[in-house]
């Protein structure tokens, strides 16, 4: 294993419970590199459980399997089958239920898992695949999350109330994608950073795609919550003209109910929850 890789494995293996006193692993352990279809099954059927210790399985079990697809796995690897599900992710739709989609995306976009903060700050993964990887984020929204959104009342019904009531309505699904901008392990990755210009670039793609190109107000709220909350981060700054000017774009070329616009204006100036 070269020093890179090793770096990646340490940063985010956490301490082993023995039921007394919580130890350190003694030295990296060896990269693991699962199969896509077992990854994909792991985190829609296991990530979520097994970090909320929601299983009847032995301890030795649960920690195997989360050894082998979180702690351990090859960040090349990880990038690979993120990019792969993401960029043609409409296949979960029929595959796994609204409830276990909804637990995939907290182990997917936070620190759950924290994949994305692997994704951002292991020096393993090329620069041009961290990119892709991030990006891919966009077609997870149009492709997936704009399908399976949308079944709690109808916009007629929110449109009564004011945005948070609409907010505290949204079905469990809808509530976990509408979180993925507090999520911090993706929300750092993809655009709250001062590192480089790049790195807001992929992050705005994303928002950009959410916001313009769903349909479901599920998938635009959760882009107007990250651009109120990059907005509250940026202060004033050229990346914020251009946030605020998505925000106006999108109230001017799309048909948006009351209480989405309402909730725009304030995604505008950073007042967002």
């Amino acid at each position: 294993m070269n020093a890179a890789a090793a770096c990646c494995v340490s940063s985010r293996r956490v301490p082993r419970y023995d039921g007394g006193v919580f130890e350190e692993p003694a030295q990296p352990e060896p990269r693991t590199r699962p199969d896509f279809d077992a990854w994909v099954e792991y985190c829609f059927v296991h990530g979520y459980r097994d970090w909320a210790n929601w299983h009847n399985d032995p301890f030795e079990v649960a920690d195997a399997r989360e050894t082998e697809f979180v702690w351990s796995i090859d960040p090349v690897v990880l990038a690979e089958h993120m990019i792969r599900l993401f960029e043609s992710p409409a296949f979960i739709a029929d595959r796994y239920s609204d409830e276990q989609i909804a637990r995939a995306v907290w182990f997917f976009f936070s620190q759950v898992s924290s994949y994305f903060h692997e994704i951002r700050d292991c020096s393993a993964i090329p620069e041009p695949l961290r990119d892709r990887c991030i990006r891919s984020v966009a077609t997870i929204y149009t492709d997936l999350f704009d399908r399976v959104c949308g079944k709690g009342p109808d916009d007629s019904f929110l449109g009564k109330r004011d945005y948070c009531k609409a907010i505290e309505l949204l079905p469990d699904l809808d509530g976990a994608i509408y979180m993925i901008w507090d999520m911090d392990s993706f929300a750092y990755a993809a655009i709250r950073t001062d590192e480089v210009d790049a790195a807001f670039e992929r992050g705005y793609a994303v928002l950009e795609a959410a916001l313009m190109r769903c349909k479901t107000s599920a998938c635009r709220l959760s882009a107007l919550h990250g651009i109120g909350h990059s907005v509250r981060m940026f202060e004033e700054s050229p990346k914020n003209d251009r946030l605020r000017a998505l925000v106006d774009r999108f109230l001017a070329e799309c048909e948006v109910p009351g209480w989405l616009a309402e909730y725009a204006d304030c995604a505008r100036f950073g007042a967002v929850q």
